[in-house]
């Protein structure tokens, strides 16, 4: 969990004003790393990414996100440090497949 001290850290570091964070209106993302090492990546206010996941944690769980839904169309949109992945597309769950192997969807 990223602390309002963090964020307001990010915000001085990127050289922007807060607007100009929440309001970027660009075609490519822009990245905001944490002083935990997680990085999240943006594009018009909405986590987003075309070319990998748009946030990394720290502990190594990814998530992949565009247009502010959770979305992969080439694997897993969340892969979780211990193994468990989470299949996603324009934010509707599809599947999992747990670290043991076992699977479950939605009924």
């Amino acid at each position: 969990m990223t602390t309002v001290q963090e964020a307001l850290e990010v915000i001085k570091k990127s050289g922007k004003t807060v607007e100009e964070l929440l309001n970027m209106d660009s075609q490519q993302s822009e990245c905001i790393t944490y002083s935990s090492g997680t990085k999240q990546w943006y594009r018009n206010s909405e986590l987003h990414r075309e070319d990998g996941p748009a946030v990394e944690c720290s502990s190594g769980t990814k998530y992949w996100f565009r247009n502010g839904k959770r979305h992969r169309e080439d694997g897993p949109a969340i892969e979780y440090s211990d193994g468990t992945k989470y299949w996603c597309l324009n934010g509707k769950y599809i599947f999992t497949v747990y670290s043991d192997g076992s699977f479950s969807s939605p009924e």
